[in-house]
């Protein structure tokens, strides 16, 4: 299943036999994070037996072990990687081979779907050097203009002049915070 596919075009798959259609959509959400769905489907009818999230891509193919049978590489809801084996005919599932086979109802519970969505955090992006300067001359130029701002506020011959240092400290401090939180490491 590759990674390389826009939302538009799945990767289908085709069992052998005819019975089975196994669709593999990516996402690159710059919210959510890389999602993935996975999705069989039953032929003739285009009854969906399984819609899946999935976390990440996995090199194992799907396969056709038997007869109506598909075992589907998918994630749980804490990103480990399990082998789904889905029998269409009996409408059963089994995550591993020592398990028995259960109805496909219970699947989202299994896999621990049904409870609420893990938040996607993003990691932090490296400040670059370039980045830095630009930061530390915008606090210092902003530094600048509200003490002058100050000055303004305190030598003004009149209430205009006052109140134009007033103003200008007070923009220009917003632009120190700015420039101040974003020096900070790890941001």
């Amino acid at each position: 299943m590759s990674a390389s596919s826009s939302p538009d075009t799945p990767i289908i798959v085709l069992s052998p036999d005819g019975m089975l259609r196994v669709e593999h959509r990516h996402y690159d959400d710059d919210r959510g994070g890389p999602w993935d769905t996975v999705r069989v489907v039953a032929l003739p009818g285009e009854e969906v037996l399984v819609q899946l999230p999935n976390r990440g891509v996995t090199s194992e193919p799907v396969v056709f072990p038997g007869h109506g049978i598909a075992a589907v590489p998918v994630t749980d809801s804490e990103g480990h990687w399990r082998q789904l084996r889905i029998d269409a005919v009996k409408r059963m599932f089994r995550l591993s081979p020592g398990e028995a086979d259960e109805a496909l109802d219970l699947l989202p519970q299994r896999l621990g779907f049904t409870g609420p969505a893990q938040h996607y955090a993003p990691p932090p992006r490296p400040v670059t050097l370039a980045q830095r300067i630009l930061m530390t001359t915008l606090a210092v130029a902003s530094l600048v203009f509200v003490l002058g701002g100050l000055w303004m506020v305190l030598e003004g011959h009149s209430s205009t002049e006052k109140w134009n240092g007033a103003l200008g400290a007070l923009f220009f401090g917003g632009c120190l915070a700015i420039a101040l939180r974003d020096l900070r490491p790890g941001r």
